[in-house]
């Protein structure tokens, strides 16, 4: 089972993914996706530097994801990205459509938080905005 911790800041939401990747997790990201990008947001970094294994479907929701940033003008990051999906979206000739920060620290950057359609665990305050994945419908 993976874990997934999505956090906004300002224009930015960093996606952190701990864990095993599981074909059960295709659904959660897929939605987690959906609903960051219909609240607007244009520039998301997945960092994998804790995900411990990797399933091939992990694929159609990040290029999913690709295609709707890039529609906008957007972006993805991805930091710490494991060598079999560099592998993987080397050979799909997609590797040249993602950013692969050496650091999450541009998407960090101070900005005013908008408020969100996702479901808010946290406070308000002037930290990070925490998110959960959305229910299924």
């Amino acid at each position: 089972m993976m874990n997934v911790d999505a956090r906004q800041f300002g224009n930015h939401v960093i996606i952190t993914l701990q864990g095993h990747f599981s074909l059960e997790d295709f659904e959660t990201l897929d939605r987690l996706f959906a609903s960051i990008t219909a609240q607007g947001i244009s520039s998301i970094a997945l960092d994998m530097k804790g995900l411990a294994s990797f399933h091939t479907a992990m694929v159609a929701p990040l290029l999913k994801l690709r295609n709707t940033l890039k529609s906008v003008g957007g972006k993805i990051g991805i930091a710490s990205p494991r060598s079999d999906l560099m592998l993987i979206l080397k050979i799909a000739k997609v590797d040249r459509d993602f950013d692969f920060p050496d650091s999450l620290d541009a998407y960090r950057a101070p900005a005013q938080t908008k408020n969100s359609v996702l479901e808010e665990t946290g406070p308000k305050s002037s930290k990070p905005v925490l998110y959960q994945v959305p229910p299924e419908k």
